[in-house]
């Protein structure tokens, strides 16, 4: 067996995930959610809806990087999602025949 040194290339350097600009982002979608229903008023199905989709998108951030799926196969992404996504949308379901 030879020993074979690993050239400057050959490292690949390991980059830490944005945790910060994601807990940011977090954030923010947080506070839009807590002024969404009383800028919309009476319309509850439209307040419900946004409010959906911003869980949608918090969904995806946290699944992505504190659980690290965005690093992970696709298909972890779309096995865990999945039934995420279809219950959002249950929900929006069932509040628009309420």
């Amino acid at each position: 067996m030879t020993d074979e040194t690993m050239t400057s290339d050959e490292h690949e350097e390991h980059v830490h995930p944005p945790y910060m600009k994601v807990f940011s982002i977090l954030a923010a979608l947080t506070m839009i959610e807590l002024f969404i229903p009383p800028i919309i008023g009476d319309v509850t199905w439209l307040a419900v809806t946004l409010l959906v989709l911003i869980a949608i998108w918090k969904m995806k951030l946290i699944m992505g990087y504190f659980m690290h799926l965005a690093f992970d196969a696709r298909i972890l992404l779309l096995v865990a999602g999945t039934p995420a996504i279809l219950a959002s949308i249950m929900v929006i379901a069932f509040m628009m025949e309420y």
